[in-house]
């Protein structure tokens, strides 16, 4: 990354901005690095587990919205993109997102929890202290996890 383009406060080639957050008085909770959210995770969705094993899934934005709606517990959860930043996470802390935003996309493979979609919203759901999120889910294992 070139060290002139880097605003100010953010840490080249790191994962959040090290300022606060847009709106006054909104900062992160916790430290920078997105896996301090997260239980680990992958970069980049062909990377994820069940995609590496063969199995993809074709489901529109359409599609998930007729999948269940259920409480997933935060904890444990895994990544599939490599950041989130502080202006998004701002948004949903405030309120300011336009209509509530959607619902996560999580996805139930092999007993973990990945979050398909929503990576903003879990990491203001943590930093606001809570322990479950309603989010759209897709169970690959086929059996209860949650």
């Amino acid at each position: 990354m070139n060290a002139a383009r880097v605003p100010a406060g953010v840490r080249a080639g790191g994962q959040f901005a090290t300022r606060r957050a847009e709106e006054p008085g909104v900062r992160l909770t916790r430290r920078r690095d997105i896996d301090d959210y997260f239980d680990g995770g992958v970069n980049d969705y062909p990377d994820v587990p069940w995609v590496q094993a063969g199995t993809h899934i074709t489901l529109w934005e359409g599609d998930w919205a007729q999948l269940p709606v259920e409480p997933v517990p935060l904890a444990g959860m895994r990544r599939t993109q490599r950041r989130v930043l502080a202006k998004h996470v701002a948004r949903h802390l405030t309120g300011s997102e336009p209509e509530g935003g959607d619902l996560p996309w999580v996805v139930i493979y092999e007993g973990n929890r990945w979050v398909l979609d929503g990576h903003h919203r879990v990491v203001a759901a943590l930093d606001r202290g809570e322990t479950d999120i309603e989010a759209h889910l897709l169970d690959l294992d086929g059996r209860p996890h949650i």
